[in-house]
């Protein structure tokens, strides 16, 4: 990855698909430039070729059964059929 604009971009379509499913989305357009400015200068950009990837299924087996419930109760907020879903993954 090559100068801040190249970073600035991957940053803006970063936040683009994070910010995607939220109404409205927030945008670092809205946030003051010299504020993003300055957080920028605490990213490290590069790039990586993935050559396997392992992953592990957990849904915080881990917590308590009340944090589980507030986890659920807060994807109950969320709009879409992922977080819906996925309430009903934790909730088994």
């Amino acid at each position: 990855m090559n100068g801040a604009d190249s970073l600035r971009a991957h940053l803006d379509a970063l936040v683009a698909a994070q910010e995607a499913g939220r109404s409205p989305p927030w945008s670092p357009a809205d946030a003051p430039a010299k504020f993003i400015a300055t957080m920028m200068t605490g990213i490290v950009g590069f790039n990586i070729e993935i050559e396997r990837l392992e992953g592990k299924f957990k849904l915080g087996q881990n917590r308590s059964a009340e944090d589980r419930a507030g986890v659920i109760q807060g994807l109950a907020g969320e709009d879409g059929a992922g977080a819906v879903e996925l309430a009903e993954m934790i909730r088994k």
